[in-house]
């Protein structure tokens, strides 16, 4: 081999390792010499990084023509690793979307049932108060009643309230000449029984409550029985 030959190969033996720094200067080239090392152009790549290969241009030209394909397997391979990191970013991004709108909707339910919540506990204090009222109600409607024991049964003869406005009186022997009780209702608790057992309670309801502390207070009236 001629010195103007051996300076063309060495100069090109030069730049080709350049090529080669430069490309092992990324993570593909290290697995690309991985690769190399178990393959049959193994021998030829250590010797052109010790500058002894003894090649020809059809040997570089191998060498070349591996290194294109191992890029190329390389960037087929690599474009199916983007692909799939593509592909991962567009899952974590509807999730993140997702995630998104659940908290919004997340944050309205919370904010409703904190305005149920406050409306529950007025309805519950309004509740109550109804509650006392009608309490208060019953019992000032019961106020005018009574309750009448022992009477026998139809004694009355149908017109409860009619029967005890007169009888009421006689029994307490109350003066004739005082107004007249009067009741709003008059009625006995409860179905019929048989003849051997107790008559039926009856309830009266007094108009007025001052007639009702008239037969129930000894002191407004004089003694009788009831």
């Amino acid at each position: 081999m001629s010195a103007a030959a051996g300076k063309s190969t060495k100069g090109r033996t030069k730049s080709l390792q350049s090529k080669l720094e430069n490309f092992g200067a990324s993570k593909l080239h290290v697995e690309a010499k991985e690769s190399v090392a178990s393959s049959s152009i193994a021998p030829a790549m250590a010797a052109v990084e010790t500058g002894e290969t003894g090649l020809g241009e059809a040997g570089y030209g191998k060498i070349l023509a591996a290194i294109g394909s191992l890029k190329s397997d390389f960037s087929t391979r690599l474009d199916g690793i983007l692909t799939a990191i593509e592909g991962v970013r567009k899952e974590v991004r509807e999730c993140s979307d997702r995630i998104a709108e659940a908290e919004v909707r997340i944050s309205s339910t919370e904010d409703d049932v904190s305005s149920l919540q406050t409306k529950v506990k007025t309805l519950e204090a309004k509740n109550t108060k109804l509650e006392d009222k009608v309490e208060d109600l019953e019992a000032r409607s019961r106020l005018s009643n009574l309750r009448l024991v022992n009477l026998p049964e139809d004694a009355e003869e149908g017109d409860a309230c009619a029967f005890l406005e007169n009888w009421i009186p006689d029994v307490l022997n109350l003066d004739p000449l005082r107004s007249k009780f009067i009741l709003e209702s008059a009625h006995r608790i409860g179905q019929r029984r048989d003849a051997n057992a107790p008559p039926r309670t009856f309830i009266m309801k007094f108009l007025k409550y001052r007639d009702r502390m008239v037969v129930t207070d000894p002191i407004q009236r004089p003694a009788g029985e009831i």
